[in-house]
């Protein structure tokens, strides 16, 4: 079981994001309670605050991966580097394979 943050303003797709973490049998993390044992980090980087939540995660652990769940390109991020990129509206499937092979990269 993975501790996946999930960086996201919107409190309903942060739910939802929670539930889908959840039933791939992993555990949501807010921001608020993220340490630097987290596996993961599901963020919206259109977001300052999400952003800068991820930032400083990362710059505690360079290797910790990134999902960026958008409704823009993160092209528009300098300097950090994601996993993966799903756009919203987003299918179920990309979600999920999308973290299922950011936490493969991280556990190899």
């Amino acid at each position: 079981m993975a501790r996946i943050v999930i960086a996201e303003p919107s409190g309903g797709i942060r739910d939802l994001l929670g539930i889908i973490v959840t039933e791939l049998g992993h555990k949501a993390v807010s921001v608020e309670e993220a340490d630097p044992f987290v596996d993961l980090v599901l963020v919206e980087p259109a977001d300052g605050e999400m952003l800068a939540a991820a930032i400083s995660l990362r710059a505690r652990r360079p290797d910790l991966p990134l999902v960026f769940v958008s409704t823009v390109t993160p092209s528009c991020v300098t300097g950090l580097e994601g996993s993966a990129t799903v756009m919203k509206p987003f299918r179920l499937a990309e979600l999920e394979a999308a973290i299922e092979r950011a936490l493969s990269t991280r556990e190899t």
